[in-house]
């Protein structure tokens, strides 16, 4: 007997371009056909569909675990696990439980104001405190800054403390925060957990963060449903 196929969810316009931006920063579709979104001034809704939800952190889930199997995590190398060498891909030579990322809400009001502003607007304010960032927020602000740096968003997104700050992003485009160097507080590497120091080698331009999301994938504590 063959299964029912769930109907389509339905989401607001504002959600499907919220939706379209974060499949370009997970380079699931072109950056180009996104940018004119993230030009465009949208306004927010004080909340999201439940369904806008689930497809956002169906994405992540299923995105992270792309990209990350694509920069590197596919090669069967081998680094230090517990004060032990281990040998394998990455998700052989890590427990799942350990690769797992855990997005908070503020990876969603991340999405909701990268859609709903112009990246140099002043207002509506978006400024993260840096402590409440998990390690999988601060992949998805990676994963933005590495698809937009090279627009013209890419000055905006470098005059904000969440990527200038961001330890990742300044390992990765050192060239690209030079001007800021002199000025601006050292980047903070301390909060990644990089217990797992071989992940910061490079693949190509960009190094492998260094926490994973559970395979195949998990998302969690995603806010603003309403």
């Amino acid at each position: 007997m063959a299964l029912a196929t769930p109907p389509p969810r339905t989401v607001s316009r504002f959600e499907a371009k919220l939706l379209r931006i974060l499949r370009a920063v997970l380079r699931q579709s072109p950056v180009e056909s996104a940018l004119p979104l993230v030009l465009e001034r949208s306004p927010a809704p004080a909340c999201l569909s439940r369904a806008a939800i689930e497809l956002v952190g169906d994405h992540l889930a299923k995105g992270c675990v792309l990209y990350l199997a694509r920069a590197g995590g596919w090669r069967r190398e081998r680094f230090l696990r517990g004060g032990q060498p281990r040998d394998g891909r990455l998700w052989e030579r890590t427990p799942p439980e350990e690769l797992g990322l855990k997005f908070s809400g503020h990876s969603l009001e991340f999405l909701v104001w990268l859609t709903a502003a112009r990246p140099n607007d002043a207002q509506p304010p978006w400024q993260p405190p840096e402590a409440e960032l998990t390690p999988a927020d601060r992949l998805l602000l990676f994963l933005a800054y590495d698809a937009l740096h090279e627009t013209e968003v890419g000055p905006a997104l470098r005059a904000r403390p969440a990527f200038n700050r961001h330890g990742l992003c300044r390992l990765a485009y050192p060239e690209d925060f030079a001007a800021q160097a002199a000025t601006a507080p050292p980047p903070e590497f301390a909060r990644w957990g990089c217990r797992r120091s071989g992940c910061w080698r490079r693949s190509r331009r960009r190094p492998t963060p260094p926490a994973g999301p559970t395979w195949p994938g998990s998302c969690s504590k995603l806010r603003r449903s309403c």
